[in-house]
């Protein structure tokens, strides 16, 4: 099957997905309560939930309960994505762009070391905050750039304690920077994993860009942010990117964050 067919097939699955999404979401609600009693992996007890939990613990306590129920959701992709990527025993590092509180950082090296797993976690960020908005991150949206200088200095988080919070793993690199500055201190390495959550535009298209093709094949990229009403941009950036791209295999989940497989 030639590339343009192949991600024409891929853009049909995408919408035809989108649409059940919503006829579902009208037709009946269902609680979170439900929702964790349907699916085994976020049952109490399961490895997902235990390692989750633990990662709250050890870096997020102060966040509140709401966000925290939707990263549940949400890295449970993250977890099995990593899941596939170790039990197939894929070489190379993995990687994270964008890691605030170091929460999904700790997920990703506390199964690496369950798994007795060789190589090293790579974390970028800026520690900074946000980058800068541009078009493309507004979409839809009635905000200025007061608000927007808001939402950017939120993300702000020191460097010393995100080490902290991670300090138990030896596997683990910073790298403190605006994406990509940083980038080229691993543009020989490949990778089995990259987690990417820089919530933005540019910042977005320039990880999949850099990471994608240092990617082994049968590895994951996961894009955060997709379908995040406050950051349309993430969005973009992953339909941009995919429009020069065709990997094995792209879907959106229902809680917001895209799969990537090379």
């Amino acid at each position: 099957m030639d590339m343009n067919r192949r991600a024409s097939l891929w853009r049909a699955r995408w919408e035809r997905l989108r649409v059940l999404t919503r006829k579902v979401g009208r037709q009946s609600d269902i609680t979170f309560q439900e929702l964790v009693k349907r699916n085994c992996h976020l049952l109490p007890g399961a490895e997902y939930s235990l390692i989750f939990e633990e990662a709250r613990q050890a870096t997020s306590l102060e966040d509140d309960n709401r966000n925290q129920t939707r990263k549940f959701l949400r890295q449970a992709g993250l977890y099995h994505c990593l899941r596939s990527a170790l039990g197939s025993g894929l070489e190379g590092d993995f990687a994270e762009c964008g890691s605030f509180r170091g929460q999904a950082a700790y997920l990703i090296a506390r199964l690496m070391e369950l798994h007795n797993r060789s190589g090293e976690l790579h974390i970028f960020d800026s520690f900074a905050g946000l980058s800068q908005f541009v078009k493309a991150d507004n979409v839809g949206l009635q905000r200025d750039k007061q608000q927007t200088d808001r939402m950017r200095a939120h993300f702000a988080f020191p460097e010393e304690v995100l080490c902290r919070n991670l300090a138990r793993f030896d596997i683990i690199r910073v790298h403190a920077g605006w994406i990509p500055e940083r980038f080229p201190e691993v543009a020989d390495r490949r990778f089995a994993l990259t987690h990417i959550d820089v919530d933005l535009y540019e910042p977005t298209l320039q990880s999949l860009r850099f990471f994608y093709p240092r990617t082994v094949p049968g590895g994951w990229l996961i894009v955060d942010d997709y379908n995040s009403v406050s950051f349309p941009g993430a969005k973009a950036a992953v339909d941009e990117f995919l429009k020069d791209e065709t990997p094995c295999c792209a879907l959106p989940q229902q809680v917001g964050a895209f799969l990537i497989r090379k």
